[in-house]
């Protein structure tokens, strides 16, 4: 098999070697939902971000996954963003890039809430936050990029309902 040719029946692809120079599209994916994201984070008036703290978690949570489901829904973020997610999934060093420059920050907002939430007692103090995070945010990410079913308000409070459900002290 050529170094160009696609693999046919029986053959693999040759694997791409470590630290190979990543491709142009992923720089510019990676460019461009960044560049995408802060200017929706101005447009918003929401510099610095957190999660707002009402006392009321459930309510926190579900406001802050819907403002996701909107966003992941617009049409300036959808076909990026899958575009991105799939493209870090073979680009190791991509996929990293992704998560610590736009996933892990936004995921640590839900880890400080979560914590704040162990503080007043709506959340056991055994319950590990980052971990905890991933039961509505992890559902919800593989519904989007499986399509295994329709992302909504609805689905997300439920994850919300769901997760709080098993993290309420007892």
């Amino acid at each position: 098999m050529s170094s160009w040719s696609a693999p046919t029946h029986g053959q693999q692809a040759p694997p791409t070697p470590p630290g190979a120079a990543r491709g142009a599209k992923a720089d510019v994916l990676l460019e461009a939902f960044l560049d995408l994201g802060e200017q929706a984070v101005r447009a918003a008036g929401q510099e610095p971000y957190e999660i707002p703290d009402t006392g009321d978690l459930a309510a926190d949570l579900k406001a802050v996954l819907r403002a996701t489901v909107d966003e992941l829904l617009d049409p300036r973020f959808e076909a990026p963003s899958r575009a991105l997610a799939a493209e870090g999934v073979v680009d190791e060093q991509l996929g990293r890039e992704f998560v610590g420059k736009l996933l892990e920050p936004r995921l640590q907002l839900f880890v400080d809430r979560l914590r704040c939430a162990q503080t007043q007692g709506q959340v056991r103090p055994d319950v590990d936050p980052r971990i905890a995070l991933e039961l509505f945010v992890s559902p919800l990410a593989q519904r989007r990029l499986q399509r295994t079913g329709p992302i909504s308000y609805g689905y997300t409070d439920t994850l919300v309902d769901y997760a709080l459900g098993g993290l309420a002290p007892r």
